[in-house]
């Protein structure tokens, strides 16, 4: 008797056997994941929110500063007791208090310098973000497009499969009708194994294709389905393009481009900064200080008391008694002491440089040669974005008219093979040529495959340049 199980278990059967539906990915969606998930431009955010702090303390260090400072301590010997000023030999125990305060009110322009500068970082850090996220995009879009080309690599092999088998089932028929040897057959047989074989190997590259597209990602799995190639837009025709255009175009979106003028700038900040150093700075500061003293006294009435005194009168001692009026010392209380003893200050420093030992000097004119050095990378950079326009326009070119060369020559082979297989099943043709036939079209339809991808990924990179993605 058959088992029956119920339908909940029918079910889950049914969903391991044809799988749940997994997320088919686009082009933007997996540069947008790849760029969430990496740990480079993350790095590179970090260094964003550092250059945001550096130019907050660059920009509060126009204000003035404040400090607390409190002491404790007890003296032995000969001192100086804090609250009376005086010299003591007692031991004692005593507490200070102070606020301090300070501000620069002229340096040789170093404070908006350094603020114009900490500026010019972070907007640095920002750009490095930014080209961060365009090369990982270019990256991304690489595997991608590797992934299309493999799948589309791995449909034809599918499709040189199909056609030699029905080559062969078609010369098997020839072969019972007696109007071919039985032996024309391990020709097409051997290419149908070849095929098989290249069937597995452009399976294997696809897998393969997709699980770096995964990595580069940053995704748990080790395969990811993507959209087709519909969704890649070609935004740029190479051949309509003006060079003079399309650098300006470049040069004004790209961020390293930016990054090098930037770090021209600063160089120059750095040389008025250093140069700061010739000028005399003035600085203003105020004081609020406090203390106690255990040793400290205060007098509360006075009492009376008589001296004995002998004094001569008329030639003879007399005994005479004089007032005398000694105070009565209390200690003061440490609230009091706190409040009484409280002294301000307020001061003007002025620092002039004289003579520094060459230091400043010869800093500055370092200074003055990075910022030549800077100028001269800044150049140098703007040749070489140049070069690279002038050459990936011309690789683009050269690529549309490979795959245009490409697509033609697949058309005529296509053409030939279809003739031979013609002359082969009325016998104008054996199984060798047939087979070299097939083998010249399946090699023109991978060359064109490979030209349409090389196609899309030149004017892609193209296209990025630019910042489009």
């Amino acid at each position: 008797m058959a088992a029956k199980y119920p339908f909940s278990f029918i079910f889950l059967l049914f969903l391991a056997n044809v799988g749940i539906s997994q997320k088919v990915w686009s082009l933007q969606e997996c540069i947008l994941h790849a760029q969430k998930n990496n740990l480079f431009i993350a790095q590179a955010e970090l260094q964003e929110a550092a250059s945001e702090i550096d130019l907050q303390q660059a920009k509060k260090a126009r204000l003035p500063n404040l400090g607390a400072d409190v002491n404790a301590g007890l003296n032995f010997g000969r001192t100086i007791d804090p609250t009376s000023n005086e010299f003591i030999t007692k031991s004692f125990l005593s507490n200070n208090f102070g606020l301090s305060s300070g501000v620069m009110i002229y340096n040789g322009n170093r404070i908006n310098n350094t603020i114009k500068q900490s500026e010019l970082s972070r907007k640095s850090a920002q750009l490095t973000t930014k080209d961060q996220s365009y090369n990982l995009a270019l990256q991304v879009a690489s595997l991608y497009l590797n992934v299309l080309f493999a799948q589309e690599n791995e449909k034809l092999a599918a499709l040189q499969i199909n056609s030699a088998q029905e080559q062969l089932k078609n010369l098997q028929k020839l072969i019972e009708a007696g109007a071919r040897p039985k032996n024309d057959q391990l020709e097409i047989e051997a290419l149908l194994a070849q095929r098989n074989q290249d069937a597995l190997l452009a399976a294997n590259n696809t897998a393969l294709a997709k699980l770096q597209l995964a990595q580069m990602m940053q995704l748990d799995e080790l395969s990811i389905e993507i959209s087709g190639d519909e969704n890649i837009d070609l935004l740029i025709d190479p051949n309509n393009l003006d060079f003079d255009d399309y650098l300006k175009q470049l040069i004004a979106n790209d961020p390293n481009t930016e990054i090098a003028k930037i770090q021209m700038e600063s160089a120059v900040l750095n040389e008025e900064i250093i140069a700061s150093g010739y000028y005399p700075s003035l600085s203003f500061g105020a004081n609020l200080r406090t203390a106690y003293s255990n040793q400290a006294m205060d007098i509360d009435g006075f009492e009376t008391s008589f001296v004995d005194q002998t004094v001569m009168l008329n030639g003879a001692p007399v005994t005479v008694g004089f007032p005398q009026f000694d105070p009565v010392l209390i200690d003061v209380p440490y609230a009091n002491q706190i409040g009484d003893n409280v002294s301000y200050g307020l001061g003007l420093g002025l620092n002039i440089p004289i003579y520094s030992n060459y230091q400043v000097k010869g800093n500055v004119e370092k200074a003055k040669i990075n910022a030549q050095n800077q100028a001269l990378i800044y150049e140098q950079h703007i040749r070489d974005l140049t070069l690279t326009a002038q050459q990936s326009i011309l690789e683009a070119k050269y690529a549309k008219e490979k795959y245009e060369t490409s697509q033609k020559t697949e058309t005529a082979q296509k053409a030939a093979y279809d003739n031979a297989v013609k002359k082969h099943e009325i016998g104008a043709l054996n199984s060798l040529e047939l087979v070299n036939a097939n083998i010249q079209w399946q090699q023109s339809s991978f060359n064109t495959l490979l030209a349409k991808y090389d196609y899309i990924f030149k004017v892609k990179v193209l296209d990025y340049y630019l910042g489009n993605y």
